[in-house]
């Protein structure tokens, strides 16, 4: 049984591959394929974020001067001190950000995903650092995690096959 939110996923889910079809027939280069895909996710969350938050692209830094490579797409909360629109590239800071997307076109490239898993691992190695008398709720796993930056790796293709996608992401773990 289809509910409301399962037809508006479903909706949205085609209307985003249209576009992506789209910007694959009419873009030649990668750099501009990949560009407007990177638009196309940045408006769809744009659409059903709060607009307390704000979203661009670029390096994050955090507070030991450690730098993330440049990320697609970085959602900043509204904590952070700056506020950012479009896709103009700029620095963040990591303790304002929410949230970093790297985008990419084809996962079942084994390089694509490589490089997808070794951007997501650079902003992993990050840390927020927050105020010593920051409260968090739950258990003490909560401020550990809250000191990582969450991070998503978002394709419109990848392998059908989902064991390939895992074996592919196995290999390059192990080496």
């Amino acid at each position: 049984m289809m509910t409301k939110i399962d037809d508006l996923i479903n909706q949205t889910a085609n209307e985003m591959q249209q576009s992506f079809d789209n910007i694959s027939k009419k873009f030649k280069t990668l750099n501009d394929i990949a560009e407007k895909k990177e638009d196309v996710v940045r408006e769809f969350l744009e659409k059903y974020f709060s607009k307390h938050y704000s979203f661009g692209k670029g390096e994050i830094i955090d507070s030991e001067g450690r730098h993330s490579p440049q990320i697609d797409i970085i959602i900043c909360t509204p904590y952070h001190p700056l506020t950012y629109s479009g896709s103009k590239t700029d620095l963040f800071f990591a303790e304002g950000v929410g949230c970093a997307i790297d985008v990419k076109s084809d996962m079942a490239d084994k390089r694509n995903l490589e490089r997808g898993i070794k951007q997501i691992q650079k902003v992993k190695q990050l840390e927020r650092k927050f105020e010593k008398n920051a409260q968090f709720y739950g258990n003490i796993d909560e401020a550990n995690r809250a000191s990582k930056i969450p991070c998503v790796l978002f394709a419109d293709k990848g392998p059908s096959d989902l064991n390939k996608l895992k074996k592919i992401f196995m290999i390059f773990i192990r080496n």
